[in-house]
């Protein structure tokens, strides 16, 4: 390096010093220049980095903060519907009763005076009502005697037919659906149903005595089948096949179709 110097100097004299220092100066502000820039370039890369670390914590918190938000608003929405849905339940509960309660005096009416107008023993309603189901899902069927009325000294059946199955009753039914709503037992019909229908056989035979049963649908608003009204005959008191009315029993079965009709108003 010093030859070239000295050679630079031999060759071209105070030029050659000068070009020599210049160069010198150029070299130094160039490399100084480098260093700078790099150093620039990288406090701006580590800026950067910090910058974006910065916003991707910020992000996350927001977003962790967000989906607790969700989870709470969710969980509160359920709890309110859950709140709302047991008040709706009570509520119905609470009107359905009040229904029931309303309506028990005029039943009893209706049912007195249908038992008295046709000379019968016993005149009752037997309503039809759902439990819980079998392993497939299939819901038992079950019917009451909630309401009867019965001529002076004739013993009340009401407290023994609860939950009874309704395949008890299914000759009984299928006869409804076969006769436009209203069926008439008479002695030879209430012995074939020995083989349709043991159970109810034995009730109507061998418990009650009858000699004659009518039977009428009772029917829901949407026309489903949601009970019976029946009126009951012995040898007592006989059946006045003079004064039947069939058609008039079907009207009268229709009007306490009515009464057992209940239309909840509650949302």
């Amino acid at each position: 390096m010093f030859e070239f110097f000295t050679k630079m100097i031999e060759e071209f004299g105070g030029l050659g010093l000068a070009i020599l220092v210049l160069g010198g100066l150029l070299y130094f502000l160039i490399s100084r220049s480098d260093k700078k820039t790099e150093k620039s370039i990288t406090d701006l890369s580590e800026n950067i980095s910090t910058t974006l670390a910065n916003q991707n914590k910020d992000l996350l918190s927001t977003l962790t903060s967000s989906n607790n938000q969700m989870q709470t608003n969710l969980i509160n929405l359920i709890e309110k519907t859950m709140n709302l849905r047991d008040q709706n339940v009570v509520k119905l509960h609470n009107a359905s009763m009040n229904h029931r309660m309303d309506i028990s005096d005029k039943m009893q009416k209706m049912l007195f005076e249908m038992m008295n107008f046709y000379h019968a023993r016993r005149c009752g309603v037997m309503e039809f009502h759902n439990s819980t189901s079998n392993l497939n899902n299939l819901s038992f069927l079950w019917y009451d005697l909630s309401y009867e009325n019965m001529q002076r000294n004739v013993t009340p059946i009401s407290g023994k037919v609860k939950n009874l199955q309704l395949s008890i009753l299914s000759p009984v039914m299928t006869d409804l659906i076969n006769n436009d709503g209203i069926v008439v037992y008479r002695s030879s019909e209430i012995k074939k149903l020995e083989q349709r229908s043991p159970v109810l056989y034995d009730h109507l035979k061998n418990k009650l005595n009858a000699s004659n049963m009518i039977y009428v649908g009772l029917y829901g608003c949407n026309n489903n089948l949601i009970g019976i009204v029946f009126l009951e005959y012995n040898d007592f008191f006989k059946y006045p096949e003079d004064i039947i009315d069939l058609h008039d029993i079907k009207e009268r079965a229709s009007g306490i179709s009515q009464l057992l009709e209940f239309k909840s108003m509650v949302y």
